[in-house]
């Protein structure tokens, strides 16, 4: 073990809350609940508080979740969101120590440093995200997915409750509140993966603006949804607005067409999977489960993330399983089932390229400045391959073939 595992190791464990707000009882079940089931055995006073907001009682998350916090019976509170898969509640449990002891005064699975750099390991969608944080990692701004506070904290600190915040940045306003009376915001890993379905931005600027409003000495805040007080947005005229996309294409291109000059054959689609794993499932050639790998270093190959083997999920009607695996690893997984559809994600342009190249069956790799290099190997990437057709996935370079289906011999299939 190295000092970081040895100290959270022996660390204070902590039983916890859970306080979730829903408004979809599909998602709660098959992700939050289906992962509290799977490891109640390792932390059984686990509690979770669910708030059905389903008709609408409550306009804000931080009133719906202030409203679960009076109800919790453990001393540390953990608001989360619900379409969460935790992997390990052991974690939580140290993170609550964490709490109870006064090294941090709010913990979140994901921050925002000073310097722009995400803190805290998670898994957003499909791919692994953010640097590690095995000890406390202060953070200007935490994500709303998770955070956790000590009770009696969040009683005589109440969430804000404001029409101006409703859904959005209520844990960043939080972490700015306690920082401004002397507490510690931080970012702690808490093996988890965000099966997000939706991305809502609806009224995000007006939250934004509300907390720089709120805090005008901290801004700019940088958090996971952009700038609190970085400036209002540039509208370009007419039709020019509507093609900033491009910007991120000429980049991406950049960066591929530099790959395929290097090594030749083809080039990658541009995209990023988090965005369009969604169209990409529903290519599938069957019901059959597609398996998501993401390739990491033994920090990542942690149990806490896997239980041991694959996780499964759902998104929409599609069934998915998700695992780490190592580099060296995923070539054998994938010829062991040349009959499963996979997406390997977190893996650069060489390791995207040499697994396209030595998989015995169909194969295309993807990219973008957000996601990274990623590659759909087996059956799926026949017809997923469609649904990369448009000219935001071509690269710039009109002599890439966007994508090229490559056998074991390299040779277009």
């Amino acid at each position: 073990m190295t000092t970081s595992d040895t100290t959270r190791a022996a660390g204070l464990r902590r039983p916890v809350t859970l306080v979730c707000v829903y408004n979809d009882g599909r998602v709660l079940e098959d992700c939050l609940l289906t992962s509290v089931r799977a490891a109640q055995a390792e932390a059984p006073e686990t509690e979770v508080i669910a708030v059905d907001n389903r008709r609408g009682e409550f306009a804000s998350a931080g009133a719906a979740l202030n409203h679960g916090a009076r109800r919790a019976r453990h001393d540390v509170v953990v608001f989360v969101h619900q379409d969460v898969y935790l992997h390990s509640l052991v974690d939580l449990e140290r993170a609550a120590g964490l709490l109870l002891r006064g090294d941090v005064d709010v913990a979140g699975a994901a921050g925002i440093t000073s310097t722009g750099r995400l803190a805290g390991r998670i898994r957003d969608r499909v791919i692994l995200a953010g640097d590690p944080a095995l000890e406390p990692v202060d953070v200007d701004s935490l994500d709303e997915v998770l955070f956790a506070v000590a009770r009696s904290t969040v009683l005589e600190e109440p969430l804000a409750e404001d029409a101006d915040l409703a859904w959005h940045a209520y844990a960043v306003e939080y972490g700015l509140r306690i920082g401004r009376l002397g507490g510690r915001v931080a970012a702690v890993d808490v093996a988890l993966t965000h099966n997000s379905l939706t991305t809502n931005l609806a009224r995000l600027d007006v939250a934004h603006a509300s907390v720089g409003a709120r805090y005008p000495e901290r801004v700019p805040v940088r958090t996971t949804c952009g700038v609190v007080g970085g400036g209002r947005r540039v509208t370009l005229p007419g039709p020019l607005d509507g093609q900033r996309w491009r910007y991120r294409w000429i980049k991406d291109s950049l960066t591929t067409s530099s790959w395929h000059r290097l090594h030749g054959r083809r080039g990658a689609v541009l995209a990023d999977v988090r965005e369009t794993v969604d169209a990409l499932l529903a290519c599938s050639p069957d019901d059959t489960p597609v398996a998501v790998l993401n390739v990491a270093g033994e920090q990542d190959r942690r149990p806490t993330w896997t239980h041991g083997g694959e996780v499964a999920l759902r998104r929409r009607d599609r069934a998915i399983t998700v695992g780490v695996v190592g580099a060296t690893e995923v070539l054998a997984r994938v010829d062991a089932r040349p009959d499963r559809s996979f997406v390997v994600t977190n893996v650069d342009l060489e390791l995207a390229r040499t697994l396209c190249d030595d998989s015995a069956g169909p194969a295309f790799a993807g990219f973008s400045q957000g996601s990274g290099a990623w590659c759909v190997l087996g059956p799926l990437a026949v017809g997923g391959a469609q649904a990369f057709t448009g000219p935001r996935h071509r690269p710039v370079d009109l002599r890439l073939r966007v994508p090229t289906l490559v056998g074991a011999s390299g040779r277009s299939a």
